[in-house]
């Protein structure tokens, strides 16, 4: 076995089976993907006073964690946008277990797909996500601008992102050549 067989392997075998990508590695093992955690996010919600009739965007959803804990906690219709479909997958199955069908609705496309569609909305999440407004804006400012035309007035927006400064770390570059995911380190050359 070549050191990558072996890596590519650990790595499956961490995802349950699924392909590894960056999206999937990023949230491993983690409920929030970004350098936050779950308290974190639901202590910055509660600052905005949602009403529990309320309807959020959770673009970038990930696992499902945030969007869970918005419906279950502040009462609020999340509409949970993941682009990779196993994860979306796994957000339903998350959403049905909590028993929150009626209230978290999971949409498996790229966030462009469906932002007109579904706004206005009262909240914008957009936690570890690329390109939340769409394709080609990845500056914050532009994906402000762009979300912010989504939001009913008053709106609220929560946002969080990483980006490189240079050039990313081996490790990841490693990772990004054993999925072969070349899509994933188009947008880690930023």
């Amino acid at each position: 076995y070549s050191i990558s067989a072996i890596g590519a392997g650990v790595v499956r075998a961490r995802l349950g089976g699924m392909k590894p990508t960056y999206q999937r590695i990023a949230y491993d093992g983690l409920e929030v993907a970004n350098p936050t955690c779950l308290q974190t996010v639901m202590a910055l919600l509660d600052q905005a006073e949602l009403r529990p009739e309320a309807v959020a965007m959770d673009i970038g959803a990930g696992t499902g964690a945030v969007s869970v804990a918005m419906a279950r906690v502040q009462g609020l219709t999340v509409h949970a946008i993941e682009r990779d479909p196993l994860l979306a997958e796994r957000i339903t199955e998350r959403v049905r277990s909590a028993g929150l069908s009626d209230r978290v609705h999971v949409h498996a496309v790229h966030a462009a797909d469906v932002l007109e569609r579904l706004s206005p909305v009262d909240l914008v999440v957009a936690l570890g996500t690329t390109e939340a407004a769409g394709p080609g804006r990845r500056a914050p400012e532009a994906t402000f601008r762009a979300l912010a035309g989504h939001l009913k007035s008053p709106g609220h927006l929560l946002w969080g992102d990483l980006f490189w400064k240079g050039e990313p770390p081996l490790p990841l570059r490693q990772i990004v050549g054993l999925t072969g995911d070349h899509a994933t380190l188009s947008l880690i050359h930023i």
